[in-house]
């Protein structure tokens, strides 16, 4: 699996898959150069089983983290770990309170999953790149990040950190109200939570 935060620009990115000899797939991942990072899985205990690999290519980054998750959910790779199944199985908590955030349903379902991933790799590509996210959307996540650090101001380092936690969720459910698209809700999010983080005076004392 890609680290979903890592710097992303417009080069081309593929999803590759990598392949054992009995057909069966093993993994599924992205990069910008699939053969230098396919050089990273070979102390894998599985690499020996990979004899195969395909490539498929996107115009972009963001584009392929996309298909690489759903990939991943939908084709279920054996040695892939996050975004697995199995993986959804082990956190239910979790997965529950992000669906709930995001859209507001309260039961979610396995096949309701393939909803959520497209809007968790949006919130993952706008918390990486905040400047690629949509004018209009930056400006309220801004406003909002502008809102939470001033009401802050005076609490203690735990107090501002369960605040500020607290008025997200309360956010992104009063935002449900204003963006019929959960993507878009997700990028606002990103968008105040990167500006909130970008702040000193917000989490730069020791936690106690």
């Amino acid at each position: 699996m890609s680290v979903a935060n890592a710097p992303i620009d417009d080069r081309p990115a593929a999803v590759y898959r990598l392949w054992a000899g009995d057909g069966a797939l093993l993994y599924v991942g992205s990069s910008y150069d699939p053969e230098e990072r396919c050089k990273q899985h070979r102390p894998r205990p599985w690499w020996p089983r990979a004899t195969g690999r395909t490539d498929e290519w996107y115009d972009t980054r963001a584009e392929a983290f996309a298909a690489e998750y759903t990939a991943i959910w939908r084709e279920d790779p054996q040695c892939n770990v996050w975004g697995t199944r199995a993986y959804a199985a082990q956190a239910p908590r979790k997965g529950r309170r992000s669906y709930l955030m995001w859209t507001g349903k309260r039961d979610v379902w396995p096949a309701d999953l393939d909803q959520l991933k497209p809007v968790l790799v949006a919130y993952d590509v706008a918390a990486a790149s905040p400047d690629s996210v949509p004018a209009e959307l930056v400006e309220r996540g801004e406003e909002i990040a502008a809102r939470l650090a001033a009401a802050v101001h005076g609490l203690s380092w735990d107090g501002r950190r369960r605040y500020i936690w607290e008025q997200r969720r309360r956010t992104a459910r009063h935002l449900r109200t204003d963006f019929l698209d959960p993507c878009c809700l997700a990028q606002v999010m990103a968008v105040a939570n990167a500006r909130l983080l970008a702040l000193p005076h917000l989490f730069d004392e020791a936690a106690p």
